[in-house]
């Protein structure tokens, strides 16, 4: 009976020492997890990061082409601009000459009649060239004016291209800024879920862990009470047994101890029957 107490106790602590073991080991792993599983989310969100900067780059980029093309528009729509004005302002003078005569008869005729038709011509020209004159410095006058408030407007209008491309560009920086913080609030947010139904799963383990111990505890525990019975019950029988013993070695040192007095008892006796009653001789 003492050893399969024994055994028993040695089954219960290696069971127990087994328990500990495979609990340390499941800790072990456990926190190996989740530290791959915080590296998995670090990584996550890095990706993140470096998506959120790579649109915004991309989105930088496509700004900066169409600030490009818009820039070569605008120098292409000025160089033409100022060979327009370059072309209007040059002055074509065209002068034909009469054909020379060769006949000398009329050479001096033509060249008084060319003397007075210069002349004439020189003055009217005069006139229409000082004309001219006046209308081109009128002219270049309104032309200085024009282009200085064409190209005030101009660069008004380029001011506020770039301006409403800043604005662009700050807007989808933005809304790239706000998709990121969705995606990390959706990542976040599956990230809590899965680590709520991790704690939600360990919870579960762990009750169903303390439930096989109370088990356990309780096996050990009507164990334990029915040793101490057997135990008390054995303690009993050797009492009993004991007493018997000690009963039976009293009763044997009894018998001992009133044997040679009964047989002295009985000697005596017979010799005093013998002394009575003598035995009849034969006739």
């Amino acid at each position: 009976m003492k050893l399969t107490n024994s055994e028993l106790y040695l089954n219960i602590d290696n069971t127990r020492l087994a328990a500990d073991g495979f609990r340390a080991k499941y800790d072990a792993e456990l926190a190996t997890r989740f530290i791959i599983e915080a590296d998995v989310k670090k990584l996550k969100a890095s990706s993140s990061d470096l998506d959120m900067q790579n649109r915004c780059l991309e989105a930088e980029v496509q700004i900066l082409s169409k600030e490009l093309e818009n820039l070569k528009k605008d120098h292409i729509e000025e160089r033409e601009h100022l060979l327009q004005q370059k072309l209007k302002c040059h002055v074509n003078v065209e002068v034909t000459t009469s054909e020379a005569t060769q006949l000398t008869n009329d050479l001096d005729k033509l060249r008084k009649q060319y003397n007075e038709i210069a002349n004439h011509h020189q003055k009217v020209y005069e006139a229409w060239f000082e004309h001219k004159i006046l209308e081109t410095k009128g002219r270049n006058i309104q032309t200085n004016l024009e282009p200085e408030s064409l190209v005030r407007h101009k660069r008004q209008l380029f001011k506020l291209r770039k301006t409403v491309q800043e604005l662009e560009v700050e807007r989808e920086v933005l809304q790239s800024l706000n998709s990121a913080q969705e995606a990390a609030l959706h990542e976040t947010i599956s990230g809590y879920d899965v680590q709520l139904q991790n704690i939600q799963e360990t919870v579960v383990k762990k009750e169903n862990e303390l439930a096989k111990l109370k088990a356990e505890a309780d096996s050990l525990a009507c164990d334990s009470r029915l040793l101490c019975y057997l135990k008390d019950l054995l303690e009993m029988e050797i009492r009993t047994y004991a007493l018997l013993m000690d009963e039976e070695e009293n009763r044997i040192a009894d018998v001992i101890h009133e044997k040679p007095h009964d047989i002295t008892y009985n000697r005596q006796k017979s010799m005093s029957i013998i002394t009575k009653n003598p035995p009849i001789p034969d006739p």
